[in-house]
């Protein structure tokens, strides 16, 4: 197994969720990910990339449901691309943490929602390799109360 890959795995695989490139059904993810925070005040999605269980409730909606679903899918590719058996991880978490604190400003009509997500792979050895993607995305204010399916 190469471990040494690892690290860069969880990193792509971290900036391809959190990226333009995570367009489904005819809309951003994150743009629904972004609103949900917003409207719920929950900053952090939380995500089992081997079970597919994801909190809290109120992030999880429909398009952001069907996006986990499909890159915890596409994980066990990814890492075979790169050599590693996907057996040999023991943990796979995902987590996208948003700064709320932007939208309080009552001056902008339209804010970048500062973002980090974070993957963590654990191997069969116990080490874990954590790749971190810090990003924004533009918010309306007003957005987080439509568009929540």
């Amino acid at each position: 197994m190469k471990y040494k890959v690892i690290k860069g795995v969880a990193h792509d695989f971290g900036h391809a969720f959190v990226s333009l490139t995570n367009y489904v059904a005819d809309d951003y993810v994150m743009d629904h990910l972004a609103r949900a925070a917003a409207a719920s005040g929950e900053p952090e999605l939380r995500v089992d990339l081997l079970t597919g269980a994801a909190e809290p409730a109120a992030l999880v909606v429909p398009l952001v449901r069907a996006s986990l679903d499909m890159h915890a899918a596409w994980l066990p590719g990814k890492l075979r691309e790169h050599g590693v058996r996907p057996e040999q991880l023991r943990e796979a978490t995902l987590s996208v943490r948003s700064d709320l604190s932007r939208l309080r400003s009552p001056a902008l009509p339209r804010v970048m929602l500062p973002l980090v997500c974070q993957v963590e792979l654990t191997d069969d050895r116990g080490i874990v390799h954590v790749g971190t993607v810090r990003s924004e995305w533009p918010v309306e204010k007003g957005e987080e109360d439509r568009g929540l399916s």
